[in-house]
């Protein structure tokens, strides 16, 4: 006589023989697949933006000026120990620059610049800087930002020696007041 247990509809010995293979049944991993999409679409970042500036009232984060006049202003997004992304903004260019050089809050993601002309914001790797005397930026330091460079040729009055970059103001030992270099090079 034949055994029921060949034609049951209900054989136990199959998914314990998956299971000792190792093969997970469909809908199992069908659950984990779905589940590990919708948390990674939970955990996933905004894109990078600058920052939002209240002109008037947001503070500079290095001095701590109220920040006024958009055709100096500066921004940063910075990047907690926690994964938090926080903005920065500044008064003043060289107060982003002298900010970046002793913060030891997080990884900086990105920078911004106010371009002098249009007042848009430009990230710093896209902007051509002008540094220079001339340029009454709120704390001094004569730096103004332009979107190309036939932009800042202007801004500069012709001053080749005036056009810089974001990664060579970092590369100082520390952000110089335009007026300053003017007063060490003058004789006494």
């Amino acid at each position: 006589m034949r055994s029921n247990s060949t034609n049951a509809p209900h054989d136990t010995a199959v998914p314990d023989a998956r299971r000792e293979k190792g093969i997970i049944p469909f809908s199992w991993a069908f659950l984990v697949i779905t589940s590990a999409l919708v948390l990674s679409a939970c955990n996933r970042q905004q894109p990078l933006a600058p920052p939002e500036v209240q002109y008037g009232q947001s503070e500079c984060a290095d001095c701590g000026m109220i920040v006024s006049d958009q055709r100096y202003a500066a921004g940063l997004i910075l990047e907690t120990a926690q994964g938090e992304r926080v903005p920065r903004v500044f008064d003043d260019i060289g107060c982003m620059v002298k900010y970046e050089q002793h913060q030891k809050d997080g990884k900086v993601l990105a920078h911004y610049v106010k371009d002098y002309q249009t007042n848009q914001w430009l990230a710093v790797e896209q902007a051509v800087l002008v540094h220079r005397q001339q340029i009454q930026s709120p704390m001094g330091y004569g730096l103004a930002a332009a979107g190309s460079r036939e932009d800042a040729q202007k801004l500069a009055a012709g001053d080749a020696n005036a056009l810089t970059d974001f990664a060579t103001l970092l590369r100082d030992d520390k952000p110089k007041a335009a007026n300053a270099d003017a007063a060490a090079s003058t004789p006494q």
